[in-house]
């Protein structure tokens, strides 16, 4: 979810992500209780599956959240509510990857400072199209010009 506000343009973790990952970890903590049940107590491998399913479904709708807030020169990166990263946009270079599978995309955004310090932000849980629309509020996609000189020959 986009947002526009005072402090500038937010981005959200996809509700679609979010819930393709839950589904993920119910079928995780299924498959890891198949499995574990050759092997152990069928109320072991229960208790392993649903722990399995309710620590992935934790870190798809709690601990891999993103926010991003975009402003005029700046913008901050927010994880569980807590402020993760700040960066001024004229003190920063940003490289986007962009690694697509079927149906899933990773998305990881690469902020270097001028001191060469690079960090990097996962942000796999806005989804691919929220992604693009972030690379675009923080000019990535389509920079300003650069005057090139040239010798007349």
């Amino acid at each position: 979810m986009e947002r526009h506000g005072a402090q500038g343009i937010t981005f959200k973790s996809s509700t679609f992500v979010i819930i393709k990952n839950i589904i993920y970890a119910v079928a995780g903590g299924l498959v890891a209780a198949f499995i574990a049940n050759w092997f152990l107590d069928s109320r072991i491998a229960a208790a392993i599956g649903v722990f399995l399913c309710l620590l992935i479904a934790y870190f798809a709708m709690f601990g891999d959240n993103i926010r991003i807030v975009v402003g005029e020169d700046d913008f901050t990166v927010f994880r569980r509510r807590k402020l993760r990263h700040s960066f001024k946009l004229s003190e920063v270079s940003i490289h986007a990857k962009i690694r697509s599978t079927t149906g899933d995309s990773d998305c990881t955004l690469t902020v270097t400072e001028r001191d060469g310090s690079q960090t990097h932000i996962d942000c796999t849980m806005l989804g691919g199209s929220r992604f693009y629309r972030l690379l675009d509020a923080l000019r990535v996609t389509d920079p300003e010009p650069v005057e090139v000189k040239t010798k007349k020959g």
